[in-house]
């Protein structure tokens, strides 16, 4: 009986009505031939009809042997017109993260080329006429071989990072990854970074808010000796402060091996206060994992499972999904970021996870796809998908737009979440623990005059005092003589504490 169910389960699957169509448009951008060139699309309307491509193109490997890339920056029209390209750095990575800030310019991250075996994390602004801003480099953020995989918005011009360390130890022979966060303000100044406390073999994937403002970080737990050796585990982050509010681990479903991540399957905030993650799932733990399936899974906003999505019809190559949206019946569309031949797919699900139909789209152009993004429109039928082309002649850049069947519900816009401002008082010191000097970043309320940083030793005794100027800023205590111990640091103006934190003073 359960073979029978099973038969007829697969044949529903595979017999499934998939309705073909062309892209209402599509286009190669070609400017850089090669099957690694990728375009990452993350942005839509820049400014009114305007969508905006961030990605890299590869190029040569340096004298040291170490290939990298180039980032790459395209400026369209609602129509796929190039209004503007531009070239940034040399990275190793790029288009691992973009966002629109509050004044209307684009920040991403990257990963920084850096001589001999280092790397950093890095991040470049750019305006909608093409105009490159500040390049900023983040060691502090990063040490060691950083991988950002993860860039959010906050309030006030901030921004959180969410990073890879790998460290590669030729006595241990292995690569490591643990997981660092940070929140950067407006001036590229980290307020806090953490590491997240996790063993070796841990990977950021994306990171996302939940409704009440919190940070969610999700992360890949892998373990070679561990059977399935991938699984999913979710930070929850108090956003102000960075501390751990909470730590979910979520195995493969039932009936299937490890969980796998591409780069760009980034989370998705749903109406109800749950979240979607889209990945693949390998049906057997068969290395290399050429049995990877498209797999989506929902956890409501206690970050518990709901429901879990596999596709088990025939696909030619690996094809995670890695863009999704959510609908105005709570259903939601998903992108495979790989096809078949010429032909790529939106899947349709239902708001309880069942496949409801599966949308594909013939190229005229292409004949082999590495997609990466899908980017939809709130309030209409119509999504962008973008990503690369790989297989010659036609390799490059893709991009299309979809018009979908008007039988569909609209698709929503995802839920705007509070976001808690900080404090109108601030006191940060980093590094902290602390060597030779500290640096002291502070806001005091409007209306304080004659703001003090004072530092007490373990006894109170007063052992450095420094006057701070305007109601907020850095500035940089020297620690010199003062014993490795324990201090008192307080932000003190018009003749009361404003605000206090410890400090570690190291030996030297």
């Amino acid at each position: 009986m359960k073979l029978l169910l099973l038969l007829i389960y697969l044949f529903l699957v595979l017999a499934l009505p998939v309705a073909a169509q062309a892209p209402t448009w599509e286009r190669l951008y070609q400017e850089v031939p090669t099957n690694d060139f990728q375009i990452f699309f993350e942005g839509l309307a820049v400014a009114p009809n305007r969508l905006l491509f961030v990605g890299s193109t590869p190029v040569q490997p340096t004298a040291t042997g170490r290939d990298g890339y180039t980032s790459y920056y395209m400026l369209n029209t609602i129509t796929g017109d190039t209004i503007w390209r531009r070239l940034g750095g040399r990275i190793l990575q790029g288009g691992q993260g973009f966002v629109r800030q509050a004044d209307g310019r684009f920040l991403t991250v990257e990963t920084e080329w850096a001589v001999g075996s280092y790397s950093y994390t890095a991040t470049q602004t750019i305006t909608a006429s093409g105009r490159k801003g500040p390049h900023r480099r983040y060691q502090g953020v990063a040490l060691a071989r950083g991988f950002p995989r993860g860039l959010l918005p906050a309030t006030n011009g901030d921004f959180f990072l969410a990073v890879a360390i790998e460290d590669f130890s030729p006595s241990r022979l292995i690569e490591s990854e643990r997981v660092h966060m940070a929140r950067v303000d407006s001036i590229g100044q980290p307020r806090w970074t953490r590491d997240c406390g996790l063993r070796a073999g841990h990977y950021p994937e994306d990171i996302q808010y939940d409704l009440a403002g919190n940070i969610i970080l999700e992360i890949a737990d892998y373990d070679y000796l561990r059977t399935p050796f991938s699984q999913i585990r979710l930070l929850r982050l108090d956003a102000l402060t960075g501390d751990s509010l909470q730590s979910v681990r979520l195995p493969a479903p039932a009936g299937n091996g490890s969980v796998q991540f591409d780069p760009y399957c980034e989370m998705l905030r749903l109406r109800d206060g749950g979240l979607l993650l889209p990945g693949a799932v390998d049906t057997v733990f068969r290395p290399p994992f050429v049995d990877m399936l498209p797999f989506l899974r929902k956890v409501n906003a206690q970050l518990q499972p709901v429901w879990s999505y596999v596709y088990r019809g025939r696909l030619t190559q690996y094809a995670p999904f890695v863009g999704t949206c959510e609908l105005a019946d709570g259903s939601v569309l998903a992108l495979a970021a790989g096809g078949s031949g010429n032909t790529y797919y939106l899947h349709h699900i239902s708001a309880t996870g069942q496949l409801v139909r599966i949308y594909s789209f013939t190229s005229a152009l292409v004949t082999g796809f590495r997609l990466s993004t899908l980017v939809p429109v709130p309030g209409t039928r119509t999504v962008f998908v973008g990503g690369a082309s790989v297989l010659p002649p036609s390799t490059g850049a893709y991009a299309a737009r979809l018009d979908l069947d008007p039988t569909l519900p609209l698709v929503l816009s995802a839920p705007t979440p509070h976001q808690p401002t900080p404090p109108a008082v601030l006191l940060d010191l980093y590094p902290n623990p602390a060597i030779q000097d500290v640096t002291v970043r502070y806001t005091v309320p409007p209306g304080s005059a004659g703001a003090v940083l004072c530092l007490y030793d373990a006894t109170g005794r007063l052992v450095r005092q420094k006057a701070l100027t305007g109601r907020s800023g850095e500035a940089r205590v020297t620690l010199a003589g003062l014993q490795p111990g324990l201090y008192l640091a307080a932000l003190v103006a018009d003749g009361r504490v404003l605000a206090s934190s410890r400090l570690a003073v190291a030996e030297h």
